[in-house]
């Protein structure tokens, strides 16, 4: 992931994440589906932690709420799980 200065566009930073799939963002931090496990990139410090592991691998998609909760489909069991 590559996090770029909002103004200029110029490269601030490259965060290595493998596998990336579904993401969504917050103020403070970037979620991303990577391994089937949630990650939790804070590009202010780049730093990258575990915030869920997810026992299936067909997710559709994800998205954030002004709550802070995480909402992430399932595609083969049609349901959607929030962390």
């Amino acid at each position: 992931m590559r996090v770029l200065d909002a103004t200029t566009g110029k490269l601030i930073s490259d965060i290595a994440v493998s596998q990336p799939g579904p993401l969504c963002a917050r103020n403070d931090a970037v979620f991303v589906l990577s391994d089937k496990r949630i990650m939790r990139i804070d590009p202010a410090s780049n730093t990258i932690s575990e915030l869920a592991s997810i026992p299936f691998s067909t997710s559709y998609g994800m998205t954030c709420d002004a709550d802070g909760d995480l909402y992430l489909s399932n595609l083969t069991s049609h349901q959607i799980h929030v962390f």
